[in-house]
């Protein structure tokens, strides 16, 4: 089941979502409405112009985030042998299109106004995915090598390592910021791996 074109959906994600962070960090910085220094993914979307930009591009992340789980349920769905394999796939789709909600509603409730829904959000966008990363993972060496090389497969525990470590040290205020980057970063690469 492979149709030509689908791997646009996955680069865009990793393209898009860090893409993002960045270009509304450097309005954020050049209005001077945050430090220079690591501020918190967040902060650089909260004002106006920036947060305006930030939750557009966060909203068109969420959607082709959500196409590209979708491909990818379908892509395991046509490989899964056996009835675990065909339970975990249904799992990584909600939980792959619940990363997505959270995605577009870090975008959408900004911290500085409604908290409780931000960090809902980011939550599903940071912590759901990184389960998401996971169970994905553990598939992948399942349907491997249909679906991909073994090579591919420890490509991609590294990815979750990583991505899980950073997750974990977000709970750490220093490294906070930086953290969640470091898991944007890592998940949108893990969906890169998706595209071969």
């Amino acid at each position: 089941m492979f149709t030509p074109g689908l791997h646009w959906f996955p680069l865009a994600v990793f393209i898009l979502l860090p893409g993002t962070f960045l270009l509304t960090y450097a309005i954020a910085v050049w209005l001077q409405h945050v430090e220079a220094d690591f501020p918190y993914i967040s902060d650089t979307g909260t004002q106006p112009p920036e947060s305006c930009i930030f939750g557009q591009l966060l909203n068109i992340a969420a959607v082709i985030a959500g196409i590209t789980v979708y491909i990818r349920y379908r892509q395991i769905e046509y490989h899964a042998h056996g009835v675990h394999m065909k339970r975990s796939n249904k799992a990584t789709l909600v939980m792959g299109l619940m990363s997505s909600l959270g995605i577009s509603m870090v975008g959408n409730f900004q911290e500085t106004e409604i908290l409780p829904l931000h960090v809902t959000g980011a939550m599903l966008a940071f912590g759901v995915s990184t389960v998401y990363c996971w169970v994905q993972t553990v598939m992948s060496y399942s349907a491997c090598p249909r679906l991909g090389s073994r090579t591919l497969c420890h490509i991609r525990v590294t990815i979750c390592v990583v991505a899980s470590l950073a997750f974990v040290n977000n709970r750490v205020a220093f490294y906070r910021a930086a953290s969640l980057s470091a898991v944007n970063t890592f998940v949108s690469l893990l969906y890169v791996t998706f595209a071969s």
